[in-house]
């Protein structure tokens, strides 16, 4: 059966075996072992590639991006071993590319989280680990996957072949910057973001409820949000609230680098079900992450209440809600 490169799609169950001798590559089934003949050439001819091992198609999850090819080969006479991957340049998303991380909504700002949507973004999925960042150094790229925002590197967190999620880095510029990925050296065409002073977005932990947590760590949330971990908050309870986006600290920002002791920030305001509530709290507590401790209002009644916040000019999205029980 011949098998030609560019239908390399169409056998993400075959398993391609080199020839380390003469070079041919054979396929087989990688389920029943059978034998789907030798890769052809687009013009019907052996097609051979000494020193070549092994090649596998990506499943589109544990087993790699389902758009590239990954590759095992002995260069030097099989003197040394080699693992590699082909694939196309990255894509952006025709639809909202970049958006904010934690609402998905358009709009970015400095030490914000950002969310970047395309095709081809990543051969890997995975988010970064303690040992990416070394001395407390953010890291700019995992596994050779960057994110530029504005001509400047952001700090990537999450990768995969779809989403990639970074933190923008200090920038004051105001209005439409230019955001682009690159993957093993492809670049992706650059996209148009429009960068603000604050772009205050509360993260959801599930069901539109907000992240929030009570004061022993555990969830805010209808006891069936999280089993066994989550309740609701009683009125006149302080809860944590987490978002990104609130905006500068009473004190520089350390860009680039993890927060070990959390830094305030001002003149941030919420409502719980439309009413004032009591800010306790408001700083950033780990990199482009924001804590806000509010008070529920003892007026508050049972059931879902929206959570709204002001920063300057800013305000949160409408949707996320906490759960009050009495």
């Amino acid at each position: 059966m011949a098998i030609a490169p560019a239908n390399f799609g169409s056998f993400s169950n075959a398993l391609l075996v080199g020839n380390f001798g003469d070079g041919r590559i054979n396929a087989y089934d990688a389920t029943t072992g059978a034998s789907l003949g030798a890769l052809l050439d687009s013009k019907g001819n052996t097609l051979k590639i000494f020193g070549l091992w092994g090649l596998q198609v990506g499943n589109g999850k544990s087993g790699g991006d389902s758009n590239a090819v990954y590759f095992t080969a002995g260069p030097g006479n099989e003197q040394h071993g080699l693992f590699g991957s082909l694939q196309a340049a990255p894509v952006a998303a025709t639809s909202n590319p970049v958006v904010n991380g934690a609402d998905f909504q358009a709009g970015i700002a400095q030490f914000s989280w950002i969310s970047v949507f395309g095709a081809n973004l990543s051969s890997t999925t995975r988010t970064w680990l303690s040992s990416d960042m070394p001395g407390g150094k953010l890291p700019t790229q995992l596994d050779n996957v960057t994110v530029t925002v504005d001509g400047k590197p952001a700090y990537v967190a999450y990768i995969s072949p779809t989403q990639i999620n970074a933190l923008v880095s200090a920038d004051l510029t105001l209005g439409p910057v230019q955001v682009s990925t690159a993957n093993q050296g492809l670049a992706s065409g650059s996209v148009t973001a429009q960068m603000q002073a604050t772009t205050p977005a509360f993260f959801i932990s599930k069901s539109n409820y907000a992240a929030a947590l009570h004061s022993n760590n555990t969830v805010v949330g209808p006891t069936t949000l999280f089993a066994n971990n989550s309740t609701p908050v009683a009125p006149g309870e302080t809860i944590m609230l987490f978002g990104t986006g609130f905006g500068p600290a009473n004190t520089a920002i350390p860009d680039g680098q993890t927060i070990t002791t959390p830094i305030p920030i001002s003149g941030v305001t919420v409502t719980i079900a439309g009413v004032p509530s009591q800010v306790t709290f408001a700083g950033l507590v780990m990199p482009g992450l924001y804590q806000v401790n509010v008070v529920i209002p003892a007026s508050t009644a049972n059931g879902d209440a929206q959570v709204v916040a002001t920063v300057g000019n800013s305000v949160t999205p409408a949707g996320p809600l906490v759960s009050v029980h009495n």
